[in-house]
């Protein structure tokens, strides 16, 4: 059986791309979610993860990074802060908009 991609968010920061390692090296297909091309996000595609870029703050990239995976594992606590928000707001943001993007 072949396994479902993951699309994983925040994968270029610190906890993101240790979850991608982790998977990556567990044979699991991996598609990153990353803010822009850069040198973090190569090095991603240079371990094996595909990569795709979009705002975490807009719905209609969020469902184009899904679409192709087979399911999501949000871990972005840097999203709300780039928002204007704390890390701690972050973090909610992110699970309201990951209960929100499982809806579709």
């Amino acid at each position: 059986m072949k396994q479902p991609k993951i699309l994983v968010t925040g994968a270029t920061g610190r906890t993101g791309s240790a979850v991608v390692d982790e998977l990556l090296a567990k044979d699991v297909p991996v598609r990153a979610l990353v803010y822009s091309k850069d040198a973090r996000s190569e090095a991603l595609e240079r371990k094996g993860a595909e990569t795709v870029v979009a705002d975490m703050f807009d719905l209609d990239q969020l469902l184009v990074a899904v679409k192709v995976a087979g399911r999501a594992l949000p871990w972005s606590a840097s999203a709300g802060a780039r928002a204007g928000g704390s890390r701690s707001q972050g973090r909610n943001s992110s699970e309201c908009r990951r209960n929100n993007l499982l809806d579709y």
